[in-house]
Order: structure tokens, then C-alpha cells, then sequence
């Protein structure tokens, strides 16, 4: 999205939601800068790294997990408690847990806000198969959130969480490729990751397709939209 004079929310990495949690609410996007900018103290720029919204399992947790409760404690007003049991989850394994925590981390809701250790958990959701965090892992490098902003990491996690259908995350890499940020500058790529979020219902990509697409050559058009047209999304846990 181009730059615009009013500021947009800062990036965040999305939580799982309980299913008794969930809304249609989607958190505010936040985006790639449209151009290049240095790791600052002070307020975010706008257009960064969108985080990618809530998504929830494929199947229904069962019944009893330490996730769910630890959803039922946070519900019921019980912050220590849901840590707690968050924690006996992520050490179990569960990628929901991890992402639920790693936002706790970010924010300091519940616990002494820490970016590394938001980081950390985020990775090793991302290492497990979770999407959600192989994009949030993306902007973390990206903003240099807990760890030094390395755009060639970002375009990594942000790649994996693309091929497995993230519409965010290829929106990400459409705009990384038209600036060269993590990678050659390239119309032809950035049109392909644009034309694929595009697909996904990004109306902003949809808008850059169009203006990117009036630079390319019909040939350069035509081979990029045969591939956005065979793209399948890679299977996988989506928490």
C-alpha cells in the first residue's frame, strides 16, 4: 500500500483465538514500508509489515487440552493461571500455545514483555509447521523486533507462509520485490505475489497488480499469470 500522511496501527504479531473467543474482527494490517527505513525508538513508520489475522485450526482441539484451558482461565479472568497452562502447552508441543504466548511477550499481557522470547517462540512454532507464526516470524525480521531486522530472513518466513496460502505474506513479497527489499528488485516477481494475494481478495494487491502489470510486457503478464493460475497452497497447520 503507498505511503499515505496518516499513521496506521503499529505491527503486531496476530493471536489464536479460543473458538468461544473468536470474532469476525480481523486485527488492523500493517504493512512492508514502501520504501526501505531504518529500525527506530520511536513510532513505527506507516505501511509496515502487515501481521497476519487470526486463523483458527483446521479441526476443533479436543476437549480438555491445556490450550483450552488455558483459554477457559484467561476468559474467567484468571491472567496467571492462563499463562501457566500456555506455557505446559507450548512445552507440549502446541503450536497455538507458542503464538498465543509470543503475543503475550510482544505486549506484556500477563508477563514481562520480552520481544527475544516472543521471537523464540515464534520461530519454533514456525520450525513446527504453524503458518501464522512463519509469518509473524517475518515481521519480526522485518521490524527487527527481537532480533536484528535482516530483510533476507523476512522474505524467507514470509515465502513459506506464502506457499502455504497466507494472502498477507504475499502481499509482503509483492512489495518487498518491487522495492528489492531481501532479494533482487524485480516488477515480475513482485506482479506474481501481488496477482496471488490479488486472488486471495487483497484489494490493495488487486491495485498494485494493475499499476505493476502496466510495466510488464504482454509475454512477462501472460507467464506470471499461467503460474498464479496453477498455484496450489501447500497443506499444513494453519494455527
Amino acid at each position: 500500500k503507498a505511503a499515505t500522511a496518516s499513521a496506521v496501527a503499529p505491527p503486531r504479531v496476530a493471536s489464536v483465538v479460543a473458538p468461544a473467543l473468536a470474532t469476525t474482527a480481523a486485527a488492523a494490517p500493517t504493512r512492508v514500508p514502501v520504501t526501505p527505513t531504518a529500525v527506530t525508538s520511536g513510532a513505527p513508520a506507516a505501511n509496515q509489515p502487515r501481521a497476519v489475522p487470526p486463523v483458527a485450526s483446521a479441526a476443533a482441539p479436543a476437549t480438555g487440552s491445556l490450550f483450552d484451558q488455558a483459554m477457559a482461565r484467561e476468559q474467567a479472568g484468571d491472567g496467571a493461571g492462563s499463562v501457566a497452562l500456555l506455557r505446559r502447552a507450548a512445552d507440549g508441543g502446541d503450536t497455538r500455545a507458542m503464538n498465543r504466548l509470543a503475543r503475550k511477550f510482544e505486549n506484556g499481557d500477563g508477563v514481562a514483555k520480552d520481544l527475544s522470547q516472543a521471537r523464540a517462540l515464534t520461530e519454533r512454532a514456525a520450525a513446527l509447521g504453524s503458518r501464522q507464526a512463519m509469518h509473524n516470524l517475518g515481521v519480526y525480521y522485518a521490524n527487527g523486533d527481537g532480533v536484528p531486522q535482516n530483510m533476507a530472513r523476512a522474505a524467507e518466513s514470509f515465502r513459506r507462509a506464502a506457499q502455504r496460502g497466507v494472502t498477507d505474506s504475499q502481499f509482503n513479497l509483492g512489495a518487498m520485490a518491487e522495492q528489492g527489499l531481501g532479494g533482487p528488485k524485480s516488477d515480475v516477481q513482485a506482479y506474481y505475489w501481488f496477482a496471488l494475494a490479488a486472488r486471495g481478495g487483497d484489494q490493495d494487491a488487486s491495485a498494485k497488480v494493475r499499476e505493476i502489470g502496466a510495466r510488464l510486457t504482454p509475454e512477462q503478464k501472460a507467464a506470471q499469470d499461467q503460474l498464479v493460475a496453477k498455484f496450489r497452497p501447500e497443506g499444513g497447520s494453519p494455527d
